[in-house]
């Protein structure tokens, strides 16, 4: 295990999740003011088919693509987003509209490919207990990153909010390489399959099992509360 790796990508992990809230926010908020609440599931379903898309199409990259030419580009490819969103957002219309797909799209496999790089600066019995933590940072992320844009586009406006992003992006981007460097002459260890099966040991067969349980059910959840919170949003401000 790399250590100081590991607490780099623990700040990349929280940058990154911060961004991603930071534009979801903008990403939403632009949306409500230019298209109005009643379109507000074609947004979800658009957004939501666009991350699965691109996370299938990251997934296939990643086992063809070294991750330290990959991830550059997907950050580079979020920081033009960024820098084109307050040219693109005045004029509205359907590039609008694909725009703010596209960069909550994006920000959600820059997240993706932050958790990938601190996964890979840990090994064996350690991820237990340190991939928590980066679940921990990742989290507090989250939750200050939703304080200070929701502040922020309040005061200065939700325009401002791609500047901000494009920022971060930035440090997003130099954090990433650094976790890449110090990673890259990192041995992953094998574990012993046991018997009968190929791959993966019992213990960390039973580990990924309960790790996708959980994802599910978080994605899950995510979803029932988004869903039933816009529509509510649409029963409120409908009308308006």
């Amino acid at each position: 295990m790399n250590r100081t790796a590991y607490h780099i990508g623990l700040i990349y992990v929280f940058l990154a999740m911060g961004n991603l809230i930071a534009i979801k926010t903008y990403a939403d908020a632009t949306f409500l003011t230019s298209f109005g609440v009643e379109y507000l599931p074609h947004f979800t379903v658009a957004s939501t088919a666009a991350f699965v898309g691109a996370s299938t199409a990251y997934g296939a990259l990643v086992k063809r693509t070294s991750p330290t030419l990959l991830d550059p580009l997907v950050l580079v490819i979020l920081m033009a987003t960024c820098g084109l969103a307050p040219i693109i957002a005045p004029a509205g219309g359907p590039a609008l509209f694909v725009l703010l797909v596209v960069i909550a799209a994006v920000g959600s496999i820059a997240n993706l490919a932050a958790w990938n790089a601190v996964a890979r600066t840990v090994s064996g019995r350690e991820i237990r207990k340190l991939l928590p933590r980066a679940g921990a940072a990742a989290t507090a992320g989250a939750v200050l990153a939703g304080f200070l844009s929701t502040g922020l586009a309040a005061r200065l406006g939700v325009d401002r909010l791609p500047g901000v992003c494009l920022v971060i992006v930035v440090v997003l981007l130099a954090t990433g390489l650094e976790v890449a460097r110090r990673t890259t002459d990192m041995e992953p260890e094998r574990p012993v399959a046991a018997p009968g099966r190929a791959g993966l040991s019992r213990e960390a067969s039973r580990l990924v099992t309960w790790l996708l349980i959980a994802a599910f059910a978080e994605a899950a959840t995510g979803t029932v509360i988004e869903f039933l919170f816009k529509a509510q949003l649409k029963t409120t401000y409908g009308k308006n």
